[in-house]
């Protein structure tokens, strides 16, 4: 070992964006590990409070401020750090990292960068100094060139013929990237592309359509040492991001040949790049020529990366983080190798699958085209013994409807069928079943999809299984065919609906013939530690665990509304749980977690989230407890039918959280308990709707019942408005209720986060949202503590929190969503169970409340913890949405009842304005000092926009507002120039954005009469990066946040200097705790 640092800044990830998601948080958790076991400090730069890298109790300072080079001097300069660290935070890290005013500050304070090379930062930046390294190592790269310009990149265009490939250079996850098929298409995407590019440049390339994808994943040291750890086969042609690509490790369908020639390759290239460190090399191979050209290289972390590490149990990053600070292969051993080293390179006997998740139901007019620009928002992994098992599992790990098949006996149906195929498409991979049992031969699918042709073999093998059984009923069907099903990956639920059965029938049927699931290792030393269920498989539970065992249900795919928070608070239930001296498993699809780090449990089972599955394990391990409350909607809508099959189902019982949930008996629970609500109903037709809606009174909110992420909700302002919304709604929520609630317009929305043990209950925090009501809570701003109600209220709100905690006789965690109008406090509602806001909590007042609310589950009360409600915090945490916008150009950026966010971001500071502030600058809103402001607002919002647009003045600011909005703001002495809208002539509102006239638009919906031309004004400004505020409260923070900044400027302060104070006291009272008698209490089982 070669390394001298001491002390070391570690760049995080931004946030949980679509681009730049969990894997981040995985992947700093390990490095900081290994860091910690080098001996060195660490201190860590993200903004991301769902990760659990930014505990409290991290090893070393955590600082909540966004990834910028001033941030990064900041903390290189408070720390004395010796070093800065960012191959483990993206491309948004990188870029920081080696943007010219960091390295000039590094320089000055003598700190080094680490994990970057000489040779690939000038590489990155220089596409003749690419070309000449990868000339140098007989590599190959399709046509292309870089360009600076939207005339060059025309004729470069010209010059390599179309389709084309546009790639921004120094972009996170496939920002900007397109593909153009004619010159008109290629105007729009260049420009697009040079603004997502860091290095403002592009490489225009050939797209090598129909060739296939591959991606090596491989580790090197400074000795030039590699290791291949995995080849990831795309079962996608070429032309899709790697993140929106089913693919399948190890590599199924290339031959011994090729894949010699790509692993050789993929070192040529790392050496040539001079990459230590995780090296992720992409290649596109000619079917027919076996030609291999070079679509990129990336020397550092990626989701790729995290892919590998968990298909093949490599701990690729903790591996990483120990050869950029000076170690070799052969010197690096982890509990992964057993009694090995980091120089081997894993062979799997078994297959994983990963398919991308996508959410674009959430964003109507989206184009769900797939292409080189990502637009995922998470991904599954499914694991079995064969490719066939492997997809499938896959496939029911997405947790996503399957999509309705056109009519294929019309030869209209079949054409739409023909075009599903031929463009890429979220649903494509399921429409190649529908092909099949429509009779489409392979060959045809083959030349429609452009997907290798073994894979589709691999599909119809699967759909003539399923024709098979389809024959049968199940008293007739026999026992091979069921197993012979199982093998090849049917689910119980898929087989019984070809048997015209029930599942939980073919279930006890199947149990009956000893069709069981056995399961297999999946680590790197095959100890067993991470595992998967397969029929094929035999072994016995394994033996001699600690204590009891108690199972831990996850969250699943990351999509918008279930996200790495619940991912946190399991992760945390792991850690209670080993700390309490039982045995932790933990079952998990998401390959992008902590929690599916090989050490976060006792025992991980890479396996779908669904009630055969998570059965499986069950009957295997025959836990004490199993925990649903903290993976989010997903476990909890499996609580009820695993109690029934005999699960043990811990903490606040599933009759409980139907009390919660269902709508008459929520109310009758108020009632008792004297709260009030606002005026609501249910209806299951459009009929009793608008009957219902005359009597509770408009405006309504309306939504399904038992969905999250506000899903198909609404406020509609009249009849003919709700007409329409019954129509689509009873599809969310099929089996259930439509809810109808009296909207409280201009309330305040309060989210209370809160722990009980079925007798004493405390509340976590008090959060205010910074959005009006009607904003999703899970998109709007929110501040710990309250920034405008007075302290009888939030005593109030605490009150009722513990009294409907007491009732619903909540164990574990508990939230609850208040609005506040004219002083009345209503209960919107109530959710025993943990929330997106715990992991914000627990960071803005120091106390791991997943935690606190494990060991209630495990039986240990809230008195024994040691856990009390600490006094009020000195300081204000803001949390603020992310949102993926940018990805679906023409997509209307208003926000509403209905969850858009994909991640979320946090300010601290000593007052809101600052902590408001950071928190826009960290989910990307670049706010202005001076320049012209954009302000149209609706009637209702036009006297409060007065005192907003006054303060911009009086900062310097110019006004420009809509005739209207303008008129009021000159009769109140503020001078404002008008612009026309898009239907009074030209130049108009839509003009002065695109030629960026303005720094930042204040715009609120006014209504269906003008949604579209405001829709095209604001995502004008989206795709511009002009910072845009759609809510009246949100611009009253923005601007409060922007006087600050001139006040005082920016201080970074970590994490742990805020809660010294309260960290002092919280660990006198768990020291008091532990001193007490001790007394055993049985685990809270319902």
């Amino acid at each position: 070992m070669t390394a001298k640092k001491k002390k070391i800044v570690l760049l995080g990830a931004v946030s949980s964006a679509s681009s730049a998601g969990a894997e981040f948080d995985h992947a700093c958790a390990e490095a900081m590990k290994a860091l910690r076991d080098l001996s060195f400090e660490v201190a860590l730069i993200s903004a991301n409070p769902t990760a659990a890298s930014t505990d409290i109790d991290a090893p070393g300072p955590v600082y909540f401020e966004a990834v910028s080079p001033e941030n990064l001097a900041a903390a290189i300069e408070r720390e004395k750090a010796t070093a800065l660290l960012p191959v483990f935070g993206g491309g948004a890290a990188v870029n920081a990292a080696t943007a010219p005013a960091t390295l000039k500050a590094m320089k000055k304070m003598g700190a080094s960068l680490m994990g970057v090379s000489e040779t690939s930062r000038a590489a990155s930046v220089d596409r003749r100094k690419f070309l000449k390294l990868m000339k140098i190592a007989g590599v190959e790269v399709p046509p292309g060139a870089v360009v600076s310009s939207i005339e060059e990149a025309e004729a470069a265009a010209l010059e390599i013929g179309f389709p084309a490939a546009l790639r921004p250079l120094m972009s996170e996850g496939g920002a900007g990237n397109s593909t153009a098929y004619n010159m008109e298409d290629l105007e729009g995407q260049a420009a697009s592309a040079l603004k997502s590019s860091a290095a403002g440049t592009i490489l225009v390339e050939k797209l090598l359509r129909g060739w296939k994808e591959i991606e090596i994943v491989l580790m090197r040291d400074a000795n030039g040492n590699a290791a291949t750890v995995a080849m990831i086969e795309n079962i996608d042609p070429a032309g899709i991001h790697s993140g929106d690509s089913a693919a399948v490790i190890p590599a199924q369908a290339l031959t011994l040949g090729a894949t010699r020639r790509l692993k050789k390759s993929a070192e040529a290239v790392a050496r040539a790049l001079d990459a230590v460190g995780v090296v992720n090399v992409r290649f596109a191979l000619e079917p027919a020529s076996g030609d291999i050209k070079l679509i990129y290289a990336v020397p550092r972390y990626t989701r790729s990366s995290a892919f590998a590490a968990r298909a093949t149990g490599y701990p690729v990053a903790r591996v990483a983080a120990k050869l950029v600070c000076g170690l070799t292969l052969d010197e690096i051993t982890e509990p992964e190798f057993g009694s090995g080293n980091a120089f081997r390179e894993p062979e799997p006997d078994y297959c994983v699958t990963r398919l991308p998740r996508f959410d674009f139901e959430k964003f109507p007019g989206a184009d769900d085209t797939l292409d080189t620009a990502m637009k995922s928002t998470g991904g599954a992994m499914g694991t079995g013994r064969t490719f066939k098992e492997s997809l499938l599992k896959a496939m029911r790990a997405l947790e996503t409807s399957r999509p309705k098949p056109p009519d294929a006996s019309t030869e209209a149906g079949r054409e739409t069928l023909r075009g599903l195929l031929s463009r890429p498409n979220p649903a494509r991979l399921f429409h190649i079943f529908d092909a099949l049992a429509a009779g489409m031969r392979v060959e045809e699918i083959r030349g429609l999809t452009l997907i290798d042709g073994w894979f589709v073999s691999q599909f119809a093998e699967i759909a003539e299984i399923s024709a098979r059984a389809g024959k049968y009923r199940i008293e007739t069907a026999p026992a091979s065919l069921l197993k012979q099903a199982k093998l090849a990956g049917l689910g119980d639920e898929d087989i019984a609906r070809l048997l015209e059965t029930e599942e939980t029938e073919l279930r006890r049927l199947r149990k009956k013939q000893g069709t069981t699931a056995g399961a297999g290792a999946m680590d790197a030393s095959g100890t067993a530690r991470a595992r998967y269920a397969a029929f094929e498989s035999t072994d016995a539970a394994p033996k001699g665990d600690r204590g009891k065992k108690i199972i831990i249900l996850g969250g699943g795919p990351n999509r918008i509304g279930q996200g790495i928070e619940f991912d946190y608070c399991c992760v945390h239930a792991a850690y209670a749980i080993k700390e309490a001296g039982y045995t932790a498993i933990l079952i998990n699809s998401n390959p992008e977690t902590v929690s599916t780090d090989f050490d976060t449990s006792d025992r991980l089972y890479f396996e779908p989230l669904t009630f055969e599955d998570v059965m499986n394990i069950i009957d295997r391990e025959k836990p004490h407890g199993v925990i649903v409350q903290l993976g989010g909607q997903t476990p909890l809508n499996l609580a009820t039918k695993l109690l029934r099959a005999g699960a043990p189902i811990l903490g606040t019982s599933p009759d409980n959280i139907d009390r919660a949930e269902d709508r008459k008996r929520f109310k009758e629970t108020l009632d008792k308990l004297n709260l009030t609500q606002p005026d609501n109903d249910t209806a299951g037709t459009v009929e009793e709707a608008v009957r219902k809606a005359r009597q509770i009174g408009y405006p309504l909110l309306v939504r399904p019942s038992y969905v999250l992420g506000g899903r198909a909700m609404r406020v509609v302002y009249e009849e003919a408005d709700l007409r329409e919304y019954m129509a689509k709604a009873v599809s969310a929520s099929p089996d259930k209720p439509v809810l109808l609630d009296r909207f409280l317009d201009d309330a305040i929305e309060v989210d209370v986060d809160a722990v009980a043990d079925g007798e004493r209950c405390l509340v976590c925090g008090v959060m205010e949202h910074i959005e009006q009501a009607g904003v999703h809570s899970g998109d709007s701003a929110c501040c710990l503590p309250p920034y405008t109600l007075n302290e009888a209220i939030v005593e109030e709100i605490k009150g009722a929190t513990r009294a409907m905690a007491r009732e619903l006789g909540v164990v574990g965690l508990m939230n609850v969503q208040f609005a506040v109008k004219n002083d009345v406090i209503y209960v919107l509602e109530v959710n025993p169970r943990a929330s997106r806001t715990v992991p914000f909590v627990s960071k803005a007042t120091g106390t791991p409340w997943a935690k606190v609310a494990t060991r209630v589950m495990l039986g240990e009360s809230l008195e024994k913890q040691g856990v009390a409600e600490d006094s009020v915090p000195e300081h204000m945490s803001v949390k603020e949405a992310v949102f993926p916008f940018s990805r679906f150009p023409g997509v209307d950026a208003t926000l509403g009842p209905e969850m858009l966010s994909t991640g979320e971001v946090m300010g601290i500071d000593r007052d809101f304005g600052m902590a408001f502030l950071k928190s826009q600058i960290a989910a990307g809103q670049k706010l202005p000092d001076k320049g012209a402001v954009f302000v149209s607002v609706k009637n209702s919002d036009k006297r409060a926009i007065v005192p907003i647009a006054r303060k911009l003045i009086d900062m310097g600011f110019e006004i420009v507002a809509t005739e209207g909005t303008a008129s009021t703001l000159r009769r109140n002495g503020i001078e404002a120039r008008s612009v026309h809208k898009l239907d009074q002539g030209r130049p108009n509102v839509l003009d002065v954005v695109k030629n960026k006239e303005v720094v930042m638009l204040i715009n609120t919906p006014a209504g269906k009469d003008t949604k579209v031309d405001e829709a095209k004004i604001r995502s004008a400004a989206i795709a511009r990066d002009i910072p845009l505020v759609t809510t009246i409260s949100g611009a009253q923070a923005t601007v409060q946040g922007m006087e600050a900044f001139r006040e005082r400027g920016f201080t970074v302060a970590p994490l742990q200097e805020y809660h010294k104070k309260n960290l002092a006291a919280s660990n006198a009272r768990k020291s008091a705790a532990h001193k007490a008698p001790a007394k055993k209490t049985a685990a809270k089982k319902k």
